[in-house]
């Protein structure tokens, strides 16, 4: 399936309508082994201990307690799914697939929940204004219903913050950020697991 978002319109990208995705199914699940109890550290290379761009074969074996979760999107499509507790935080790994294949990598990884912590220190309790402080220049769209924000400085993340689409206004593509409450939290953290999409003509670089 082709998805497109306003990252690159035309391109096959992980983001797509993701955030706009829920869980089929909510079971009693085990944490993961390794989970600990500190903050689950995310990054583009991994979440926690488990490596983003593994086969799900491979993040099933560091955590075989790991259970199918499916996803449907806004536009009731079936996606593929895993998903991962990691304490107070579950990650889920999605394929963008009807059913899943153990043998490849997930397209991305949805975080949310408490204890989490992105680079320069970013945590589920930083508000929008200390995030556009530490992470710089952004852009955001509320094209699919909530406000998606993405930065120049990390092409591979993607933040949904916890702010009503229709406060901010446009839903083009946008630099102008400026009616987003200061105290907006952050909702969904989305890493990006596909190749490393071009920004240049939305960050200034061509």
């Amino acid at each position: 399936m082709r998805v497109t978002s306003f990252f690159a319109v035309g391109h096959v990208v992980w983001v797509g309508t993701a955030i706009l995705m829920f869980q089929v199914t909510h079971r009693q699940q085990r944490p993961c082994p390794a989970a600990g109890e500190g903050r689950v550290r995310l990054s583009e290379d991994s979440v926690a201990y488990l490596p983003v761009r593994a086969p799900l074969a491979k993040l099933l074996k560091l955590c075989p307690q790991a259970i199918e979760t499916p996803v449907v999107s806004v536009d009731l499509h079936r996606h593929a799914g895993l998903r991962f507790v990691l304490g107070a935080v579950t990650a889920h790994a999605v394929q963008q697939r009807p059913e899943l294949d153990l043998s490849e990598p997930p397209s991305y990884w949805l975080v949310e929940g408490h204890g989490w912590e992105l680079p320069s220190g970013v945590t589920s309790g930083t508000t929008w204004s200390e995030l556009q402080s530490q992470y710089g220049e952004a852009y955001g769209s509320t094209e699919l219903g909530a406000l998606l924000v993405a930065f120049c400085r990390f092409p591979w993340l993607m933040i949904i913050l916890d702010v009503q689409a229709q406060v901010v206004g446009s839903p083009e593509v946008s630099h102008d950020l400026s009616r987003v409450p200061s105290d907006a939290g952050i909702r969904v953290v989305e890493i990006g697991a596909g190749p490393r999409l071009s920004t240049g003509y939305l960050c200034g670089r061509q």
